[in-house]
């Protein structure tokens, strides 16, 4: 099946970094490459655990509107600075709504690439469709028993589609396809 690499392309509705290396932008932080690859300790942001606004969104689909999606693997690499941190990936929709994926992804010492694959869309637990991409950001959030900070340098996602659907979208995808 085709797929579609999509990049971040602003600061979302979640916002919850503790630093960032440099500027004010946290999408710039974590928009290295298509794929993943990443600059390592050259930008990221600092991600503290939830009590302290711990979850991130970006959107990345603006350009994807119009695909009958059927999985997204979301992308992240980041280490962890202190603590334990435990991160989970997911979305939130234009409602503010969030679903998570299942499982926690634990950061190394050093950065460490993490992948989630999730075949439907965790905010409605059914299967993806066109309309769910309106809106939609890909999300990070820290957990953590005890106070952690972990360092992210990049987050991305890969959807892969079936076929294009008319919706009145006149662009095309950011980005690569391949098949």
């Amino acid at each position: 099946m085709p797929t579609i690499d999509l990049l971040v392309q602003a600061d979302g509705f979640y916002r919850g970094w503790a630093s960032l290396s440099a500027g004010t932008e946290g999408y710039l932080m974590v928009d290295d490459s298509a794929s993943t690859s990443h600059d390592s300790d050259s930008s990221y942001l600092r991600l503290r655990t939830l009590a302290s606004g711990g979850i991130i969104s970006f959107p990345c689909f603006r350009m994807a509107e119009g695909y009958n999606p059927t999985s997204i693997t979301v992308t992240a690499v980041g280490k962890i600075d202190t603590g334990v941190p435990l991160l989970k990936f997911g979305f939130s929709d234009s409602a503010g709504n969030i679903g998570l994926a299942a499982g926690d992804l634990v950061p190394d010492a050093s950065y460490n690439l993490m992948q989630a694959t999730l075949n439907t869309n965790p905010i409605t637990l059914a299967a993806w469709t066109a309309a769910d991409l309106v809106g939609l950001e890909v999300l990070v959030q820290m957990k953590a028993l005890t106070a952690a900070v972990a360092q992210i340098t990049l987050v991305s996602a890969q959807m892969t589609y079936t076929t294009r659907v008319s919706v009145g979208v006149t662009h095309e995808p950011i980005v690569s396809q391949t098949s």
